[in-house]
């Protein structure tokens, strides 16, 4: 009989304890939980959301990558086009100056060679009538008159070439 008591006793204590546990914490732990459950509904969605918006702007990113990509092979080719016409004018424009430069030399060269000629020939008319004029004043014999006038005749030939010049 004891072995019914401590059956019956054990039955109704657990029978007791259910009662309270269903009356009094059964709600309140229901309701945690499903507090709890609705919570982690909520942060999965939210996570979602933040996925799905990440998988979004990385479609936008990756369009304006491959878009930006064309954008600097065209903007790498038309600096190589420009560069290489810059190089062509500027070559052009260097010949152009170097060719004046060398002309303007030369004419600068002509017109020294020619006035060097000019102040060598009238140094040289100078010298040749000094001397014919020392020639005259001294007395002059047959042979001497010859030279002098050999002497005038080539400084006229002179005088004449160097005005020409």
């Amino acid at each position: 009989m004891t072995n019914n008591f401590e059956f019956f006793a054990g039955l109704l204590c657990f029978a007791v304890l259910v009662y309270v546990l269903k009356r009094f914490l059964w709600g309140a732990a229901s309701q945690a939980l499903k507090e709890r459950s609705d919570a982690c509904r909520k942060r999965i969605r939210e996570a979602e959301d933040i996925f799905n918006e990440a998988e979004k702007q990385s479609k936008e990113w990756t369009e304006k990558y491959s878009g930006l990509n064309e954008d600097i092979r065209h903007i790498a080719e038309k600096a190589e086009e420009d560069s290489v016409r810059l190089l062509e004018e500027s070559k052009s424009r260097t010949e152009h100056e170097s060719q004046t430069m060398v002309d303007n030399a030369k004419l600068e060269a002509d017109y020294l060679a020619d006035r060097a000629k000019g102040e060598l020939m009238s140094d040289l008319a100078d010298r040749v009538a000094d001397e014919a004029a020392r020639l005259i004043s001294r007395s002059l014999d047959s042979d001497e008159k010859a030279r002098l006038n050999i002497v005038e005749e080539l400084l006229t030939k002179i005088n004449i070439g160097a005005e020409h010049a």
